[in-house]
């Protein structure tokens, strides 16, 4: 049978064992193949390189002597989970990131919530990638990131608590949106209780006009109508003096409508988690 003989994973034949060998020879080609790969794992540490199993911290798992260790990437490596990502999670703290909450980042000298040198580079990329709306710098940003944070300046990261992310940026007939920026409300009023008041109504104008009156004799004098069976005689037609043009005022308020309590009318079915930024 074509039995292995290399010593290293990159020289084993993937057409061994043949298929005519004997069933003993294939158990024999096996243990050897088990073999070299522990050779080469334990005499060659770089290989047993996997991919992240750790998206989190952004680590690999590497073969080290005897047993598996998490190692982070190197620097720029496409594996590498940058400064500035931001990852859902259930849990109110997670090592080597910071919830989105509103706090507050800075020096090891400064007042900052978190004061440490280890957020430099949060800082540096939240100065560099949001103005200063969005994530304010105490007493205004200075030449550079480097400068302020070494003046122990503090920045105010974004409050994500409570809140949708939504894509910055513009689309066909949408609102431009600022990384960073936040708006909208969850309460609706349109249903809160209200009235209308009376404003500056007035009915239409119906106009100059006259009323027409008959007067009639029944020969004891003229009068202006007519009375039982007697016999009258239509003496003359007389009109009053015109009214002139007039409208009608109206004052007081609808009735109230609307149940007066604000309604969760804006939000959609939901799902809460907690927002954490890499450090």
């Amino acid at each position: 049978m074509g039995l292995e003989n290399s010593t290293t994973i990159s020289g084993l034949n993937s057409a061994f064992p043949l298929g005519t060998d004997p069933k003993s020879e294939g158990d024999d080609h096996l243990r050897l193949v088990k073999s070299v790969l522990q050779l080469d794992a334990l005499t060659q540490e770089a290989v047993g390189v996997i991919t992240i199993n750790t998206p989190l911290e952004g680590d690999l798992m590497v073969w080290r002597t005897n047993e598996w260790v998490n190692e982070p990437p190197a620097p720029g490596a496409a594996s590498e989970v940058k400064t500035g990502f931001i990852q859902a999670y259930f849990g109110d703290t997670l090592a080597g990131w910071l919830a989105l909450d509103g706090t507050t980042i800075g020096s090891g000298t400064s007042l900052a919530n978190h004061a440490d040198a280890a957020y430099e580079a949060l800082f540096t990329h939240l100065w560099n990638s949001l103005a200063d709306a969005q994530a304010p710098v105490t007493g205004g940003r200075g030449i550079d990131a480097a400068t302020d944070f070494a003046a122990d300046k503090v920045m105010t990261m974004p409050n994500a608590r409570g809140r949708t992310p939504l894509g910055a940026g513009t689309g066909p007939n949408l609102s431009n949106r600022i990384a960073g920026d936040i708006g909208g409300s969850q309460d609706s009023t349109a249903l809160l209780a209200h009235d209308h008041g009376g404003g500056s109504l007035a009915a239409a104008s119906d106009g100059a006009h006259s009323h027409v009156q008959q007067a009639m004799s029944t020969g004891g004098g003229t009068v202006v109508s007519s009375i039982g069976d007697r016999a009258q005689t239509l003496v003359a037609t007389v009109s009053t003096q015109p009214a002139g043009e007039h409208t009608h005022t109206i004052s007081g308020t609808t009735g109230s409508t609307g149940s007066g309590n604000p309604v969760d009318a804006n939000l959609g079915p939901w799902f809460a988690v907690h927002w954490f930024i890499k450090v």
